[in-house]
């Protein structure tokens, strides 16, 4: 769990993509399912940040990536990936990386 900043909520927040976008909906009325054709662009406001995301869903994502540090890690090569979508895509094309 991590404390949550976006404008200073300090709420524990468990480090997975569906509970911060569960978070982001209950507790800051973000609904990070809609399209970007249902909403206008979202605006970071975790503690010194000011992104702004055309899709919601990212804002999940950037939310777990960037503020609470989830990385990724080859077991291969000690790659560090900042995307889950990106460690795949890695562990597909390079299955027994160096």
């Amino acid at each position: 769990v991590h404390p949550c900043d976006w404008k200073g909520c300090r709420m524990h927040i468990p480090v997975e993509l569906k509970q911060v976008s569960k978070h982001l909906k209950q507790h800051h009325d973000i609904n990070t399912s809609a399209t970007s054709e249902d909403t206008e662009k979202i605006t970071c406001l975790w503690s010194g940040c000011l992104d702004t995301h055309t899709k919601p869903g990212n804002l999940s994502r950037h939310v777990l990536t960037r503020h609470l540090g989830v990385r990724w890690i080859c077991s291969h090569c000690q790659s560090s990936l900042s995307r889950e979508d990106a460690f795949r895509r890695h562990s597909l094309e390079r299955p027994n990386c160096q």
